[in-house]
């Protein structure tokens, strides 16, 4: 068994130093560091290359959380919005291979946290399964899994349970929010996120 954490929690803003913390996290004992995706695109080849070295000299392994800002939002009525969501979420998969990152986990169907502004969820779906193919194709060819976080309903109103997560098959879902009431009917479908190696 391995065990991760996420950046945020060692700072007090949604930002940090990724090679001080991933080393301050490997000292304690932490197997996984799971960064920010969209930090990811703010980073040059050289400080990509000098993470995936530092990681793997320290032998952790690199994850990447998403929760896309609404003009990012892959199941937006807008088709524009939607195709922006597609491409940004490929841009970020590009910079998960070059620092050796092979999981994606978030709300990358939607946006975060939603405003509850459109609340059909039929539709909603349908339009986030058509931008997650394309992506899911990208994150085939560079070895990147896409886990599909369920949130809460006060976070969203397309993934709020397991049972929803599961509507579309091949979806890797993880589970982190009010559910530990549904493990024992999720335990056939539950399995472990592949560190890549």
């Amino acid at each position: 068994m391995k065990f991760g954490t996420l950046y945020s929690y060692w700072g007090t803003k949604w930002q940090c130093d990724y090679l001080k913390t991933l080393k301050r996290v490997s000292d304690i004992g932490f197997d996984i560091l799971e960064m920010g995706a969209p930090h990811l695109l703010e980073m040059s080849d050289y400080e990509l290359s000098e993470l995936r070295r530092a990681a793997k000299d320290m032998d952790m392994v690199l994850t990447a959380n998403i929760g896309p800002a609404k003009d990012k939002d892959l199941a937006s009525p807008d088709p524009d919005i939607r195709k922006a969501g597609v491409n940004y979420l490929i841009d970020i998969l590009k910079a998960m291979e070059k620092v050796g990152s092979k999981s994606l986990v978030g709300a990358m169907y939607s946006y975060w946290p939603c405003q509850f502004e459109i609340t059909d969820k039929e539709a909603a779906w349908e339009r986030s399964i058509e931008g997650m193919k394309e992506v899911a194709e990208a994150a085939e060819s560079l070895g990147i899994e896409c886990c599909q976080e369920v949130l809460n309903r006060y976070e969203t109103y397309i993934i709020t349970d397991w049972l929803s997560g599961l509507q579309e098959e091949n979806w890797a879902i993880c589970m982190w929010e009010n559910q530990t009431e549904s493990f024992r009917e999720w335990d056939p479908f539950l399995g472990e996120i592949s560190d890549g190696r």
